[in-house]
């Protein structure tokens, strides 16, 4: 059977982010960032690490929107060669000062590939 796993009641099982989005605590935070590598999509501007969240756009609402208290701000960007959708749900949609430092405490910790 190759590389199918099998997985028990209560372990580890597919990652489903808009049903995490729904359980989220009201001071939790998710971010997901994924890089999509040298290509060249239009709308990535060039920028430096570390992103600062108060660049991020805000959204209160969109399509597919899990929950309404789920606020997402997202930021697509071009640093050192890669492009990078970063994207930071709240599980409200008036995040505090204190949930925001946080938040930007992680993006601080961001890190890329090293280009080869």
């Amino acid at each position: 059977m190759g590389n199918q796993r099998s997985f028990e009641p209560g372990g580890v099982g597919a990652f489903d982010l808009f049903q995490g989005l729904k359980r989220l605590s009201p001071q939790g935070i998710v971010i997901w960032a994924t890089t999509i590598g040298p290509k060249r999509l239009s709308g990535f501007r060039p920028a430096v690490l570390p992103l600062r969240l108060s660049s991020f756009r805000v959204d209160h609402g969109w399509e597919m929107q899990p929950a309404p208290n789920i606020q997402q701000r997202l930021l697509g960007v071009r640093v050192n060669g890669w492009q990078v959708d970063v994207r930071v749900y709240f599980a409200t949609q008036h995040p505090g000062k204190k949930l925001l430092a946080e938040a930007q405490a992680e993006l601080n910790r961001l890190l890329l590939p090293q280009r080869g």
